[in-house]
């Protein structure tokens, strides 16, 4: 099935679409993005991706082009264009074109709709290998809560991982606290309790954690933010990763050390459980009217 890409309310094909070279989202890494997960042709959260960009587009002072409820209609207008059920859709949203090279200055919206295809099932099933990457985040700053399109240091971290065979890279802060993954947020269970990274230690805030600690507080499980160190995953029972992408994946080994059991633990398993069925609530509802839940 066709991808299709939207730029300031055009429509095209991928190998089709242009921004300008004169964008600061191309100059200089000066725009945000969100990455969103389709099913059955609904947005997932698609309301609490677009508040964060909202907020991050404040604190940048990136001018929305549309209210938070005009890009959901135009979110979900160009992925029923595309046709695809279930989707990858990226929303970019940048500064423009540089004012002092001649440009207008207006904000640019970049909407990025392609299939979708989940991970191996057998990676669910035995987990997955991380590594420590050898780069540190800078926990005082403050674009370190903001998911911008300034992204080189999560990219080399994840290509250091994929050379290494390993599914993702975690990161740590200046102080040697675990932050995130490259592409995810991390959580770790031990003696019953699921412990995730302080905000505090230089993490995106991922939608996706915001919705497994939800779910902790609702089967209840016990869930709290605390600050987390290497010896922290190979002391830990469980270990799983999170994104809108991949969901909730398990990890069980640690550049060649194995992780608890070394298969996915049962607090992973029914988070990851849990988490399927919220989607299935929010987006595969029989009684989910057109537009409203996308």
């Amino acid at each position: 099935m066709p991808a299709l890409v939207y730029v300031d309310g055009g429509l095209y094909p991928p190998e089709l679409a242009r921004v300008s070279v004169l964008d600061r989202g191309f100059l200089y890494g000066d725009g945000l993005f969100e990455t969103m997960r389709a099913y059955g042709g609904h947005i997932f959260h698609l309301r609490q991706h677009l508040a964060r960009l909202a907020a991050s587009a404040e604190v940048l002072r990136i001018p929305l082009p549309h209210s938070p409820e005009e890009l959901a209609g135009i979110v979900n207008q160009v992925l029923a264009r595309s046709t695809l059920s279930e989707a990858c859709v990226r929303l970019a949203l940048t500064r423009g074109t540089d004012r002092t090279h001649g440009g207008s200055g207006s904000p640019a919206l970049i909407i990025w709709v392609r299939a979708f295809t989940p991970g191996a099932t057998e990676l669910y099933e035995r987990g997955v290998r991380v590594l420590f990457a050898r780069y540190r985040v800078d926990s005082t700053s403050f674009l370190a809560r903001h998911k911008t399109t300034n992204y080189l240091l999560h990219l080399m971290a994840r290509e250091d991982a994929r050379e290494a065979g390993a599914f993702e890279a975690i990161l740590l802060n200046e102080r040697g606290e675990i932050t995130e993954g490259a592409a995810s947020n991390l959580f770790i269970v031990r003696d019953g309790r699921v412990l995730t990274p302080l905000v505090a230690c230089g993490l995106l805030p991922g939608i996706t954690r915001a919705a497994v600690m939800e779910i902790c507080a609702a089967i209840p499980v016990p869930c709290c933010e605390r600050i987390l160190r290497p010896g922290d995953l190979l002391a830990a029972d469980e270990v799983f990763l999170t994104n809108s992408l991949v969901e909730v994946m398990p990890v069980t080994d640690l550049a060649g050390r194995t992780i608890g059991t070394g298969q996915p633990g049962p607090v992973t398993q029914l988070l990851a459980q849990r988490y399927r069925e919220l989607v299935d609530k929010e987006c595969r509802s029989p009684h989910q009217e057109d537009g409203k839940g996308k």
